[in-house]
């Protein structure tokens, strides 16, 4: 990280990894009893830094309201 994945500009490997990261922070809490990603002193900054994009807001924003409504889907 410096600060960015592949070095100090933007790349679709950040936006990748913005996606990825909370899947696997959740997943390896669950399988390991820790966020494996914590160990990661860039992932945090990385994150920060993420977060605060536009495009990343609004597709997590779409991710949120996808999830809701497959979660109230009728499951007859």
């Amino acid at each position: 990280f410096a600060p960015y994945i592949a070095g100090p500009e933007l790349s679709l490997a950040d936006f990748s990894a913005a996606f990825h990261f909370v899947p696997v922070a959740i997943a390896s809490k669950t399988i390991y009893g820790e966020n494996i990603l914590a160990a990661l002193p860039g992932v945090k900054r990385h994150r920060e830094l993420m977060d605060g994009r536009a495009l990343v807001q609004r597709v997590r924003a779409e991710q949120l309201a996808d999830q809701q409504a497959f979660m109230e889907r009728p499951t007859t």
